[in-house]
């Protein structure tokens, strides 16, 4: 069966809801101190290469209260810098009108809950598929990080119930070791995404199940 991007199969979503049953049972009985010791926030600062004058890039994450956030990088804006590290004032190139100047990068802020892992994607209109970075493991936007992002933010949005609890039992999977060999693969956006997230869902991911290709 073909995947969907827009929805998830109806088997997939039973997978996730048994993992919120699960993750659920755990936090009644054992993780009520995970949720105190991950309630704090934390504003996470990085980069971002600044976009061409027809490209609106946008940084998708989860925040704090555990819900989706999608804001354009214009309303996210800290500061600017160029590539020689030196801070720069803040100036609009007229649209067709190529810039001379060192490219700049924008400083973006985000606040999210405190070493609770949290996917940040980044949208451009020239990239095929999002960039981004697992946090807390990773702070930079790379290609691999941008698809161990998305099964992350898949099996936190598509389960049902508390997304902080699934949150927590997401936290027990070894994501450091899952990207390692999503850098192996030539390009991980043809691996079937909906075998690994019910394989992560019942604890049985295998690094050989991210040789299977979507049919």
């Amino acid at each position: 069966m073909k995947y969907n991007s827009l929805t998830a199969g109806f088997f997939l979503r039973r997978k996730l809801h048994t993992l919120f049953v699960v993750c659920l049972a755990v936090a009644v009985s054992s993780c009520t101190p995970l949720y105190e010791a991950f309630s704090d926030t934390e504003t996470l600062s990085f980069y971002v290469r600044d976009s061409q004058a027809d490209d609106q890039p946008t940084l998708l994450w989860i925040d704090a209260t555990g819900s989706v956030r999608r804001e354009p990088i214009s309303a996210l804006v800290a500061g600017q810098r160029n590539d020689d590290g030196q801070t720069a004032q803040v100036k609009q190139t007229p649209p067709g009108e190529p810039s001379s100047e060192t490219e700049r990068q924008t400083l973006v802020s985000i606040t999210v809950s405190k070493g609770l892992v949290t996917p940040v994607l980044l949208f451009r209109d020239d990239y095929v598929h999002p960039t981004g970075f697992i946090y807390p493991y990773e702070a930079e936007f790379t290609e691999s990080g941008g698809f161990a992002a998305h099964i992350l933010y898949r099996l936190i949005h598509e389960s049902d119930g508390d997304k902080n609890a699934v949150r927590l039992y997401c936290a027990h999977f070894n994501w450091q070791k899952f990207l390692q060999n999503v850098r192996k693969l030539d390009d991980p956006w043809q691996c079937d995404q909906t075998l690994i997230l019910q394989s992560i869902a019942d604890g049985t991911f295998k690094a050989n199940i991210l040789k299977t290709r979507t049919k």
